[in-house]
């Protein structure tokens, strides 16, 4: 089993180690967002829509395990760098370039 706490590393390291994952997984997440409303959108079949749903939901639930698994420091900084990944890629207000969020 992959755990993100080791007993040599200090609390402060793993919270560091769950902030960047944080960032990365939810950088992925959103981007992920974005094509599964576009695939939605463009009405050209269920399958792949849903499978990308899956495994965006995958993804973060799978982050957020490891996190916890390394105690409460690391999963509020997980967390944290899983808001700070949406803050940094979903832009309310402004339209892409062909109508779609």
């Amino acid at each position: 089993m992959i755990v993100l706490a080791q007993p040599w590393m200090p609390t402060a390291l793993m919270a560091l180690a769950a902030l960047a994952a944080g960032l990365a997984g939810g950088i992925v997440y959103f981007r992920a967002l974005r094509l599964n409303a576009r695939l939605w959108l463009a009405g050209r079949g269920v399958v792949l829509p849903l499978l990308l749903h899956a495994g965006r939901l995958l993804l973060a639930g799978g982050l957020f395990v490891l996190a916890a698994q390394a105690g409460a420091a690391a999963l509020l900084a997980g967390f944290a760098g899983f808001l700070a990944a949406r803050r940094l890629t979903v832009r309310p207000g402004v339209a892409e370039p062909g109508g779609v969020a």
